[in-house]
């Protein structure tokens, strides 16, 4: 299997992705706004591999494959005062904008946070990423996950 190039995205791109998710809210009653955002080092295996598969959803999604989200992975080590400003002090950390605003990651066991720091399966970040999807297409700012 080849290698998945993997295409780290400036944060003023995730920032003008964020502002017009907050301009189309004031559009629309809900779906469409939403902005998913990895943060993630090239140097870190968990990253690496979260990374990867984030690329191969964003490429999909390019081709019509998938359309659940904006898609944008963000060099940690580049963007330190941006991911120390979201909170975020180690990768792979995700986030979530709906309408500007991040949403509430709610799991059993684990305190509310605006962010998912860790890696997880192909399978659980496809679940995580239709959970947002739901989330912004019923307006909710919480999103509520299982695992």
């Amino acid at each position: 299997m080849a290698d998945e190039k993997i295409k780290f995205d400036k944060w003023e791109q995730v920032e003008a992705a964020i502002k017009k998710s907050s301009i189309d809210a004031d559009k629309s009653s809900g779906g469409g706004r939403l902005v998913s955002v990895l943060f993630a080092q090239s140097w870190n295996p968990p990253s690496l591999h979260m990374a990867k598969e984030f690329e191969k959803l964003r490429k999909a999604a390019t081709t019509g494959k998938t359309a659940v989200t904006t898609m944008f992975i963000v060099d940690l080590d580049t963007e330190v005062a941006k991911a120390a400003e979201k909170g975020v002090v180690s990768g792979p950390a995700m986030l979530f904008f709906v309408g500007g605003e991040a949403l509430t990651i709610r799991r059993p066991g684990w305190a509310d946070d605006d962010k998912f720091v860790g890696s997880c399966s192909k399978e659980n970040l496809m679940e995580l990423l239709q959970y947002a999807r739901s989330a912004d297409n019923e307006g909710s700012k919480q999103l509520y996950i299982d695992f």
